[in-house]
């Protein structure tokens, strides 16, 4: 919620965020799905960054239910990398995560955009 909050603009996502998040709470994922991810992919985070990147995590998290048996898709815009920080595009690739757009997300699901 924390990087959801730095970055929306009183936008959907965060409406929607706002509203669930009393409702559920994922716990942090196992420190070995982490640990995981940054073994992998360790330029998924900027360490430039005054705070704590959420990226590692939603990895993970997609990791350990993947490995549960869980259908997982990572839903983000992030496609461009830079010289400090790989996307998540390019991070879910080489975890073999399945990723896509919102708009490919909802359009997949027959889920009406405004």
């Amino acid at each position: 919620m924390e990087e959801l909050r730095r970055y929306a603009m009183n936008d959907l996502p965060l409406e929607w965020a706002n509203k669930i998040h009393s409702m559920q709470h994922l716990a942090d994922p196992p420190s070995d799905f982490v640990k995981r991810v940054l073994a992998v992919v360790p330029e998924v985070v900027d360490s430039e960054k005054q705070y704590e990147d959420a990226d590692p995590y939603v990895l993970a998290h997609g990791l350990y239910l993947q490995d549960n048996g869980k259908v997982v898709t990572i839903v983000t815009e992030e496609k461009k990398d830079y010289p400090w920080k790989i996307s998540m595009v390019s991070a879910c690739q080489r975890l073999s995560l399945p990723c896509q757009s919102m708009k490919d997300f909802l359009d997949k699901r027959g889920i009406p955009r405004y």
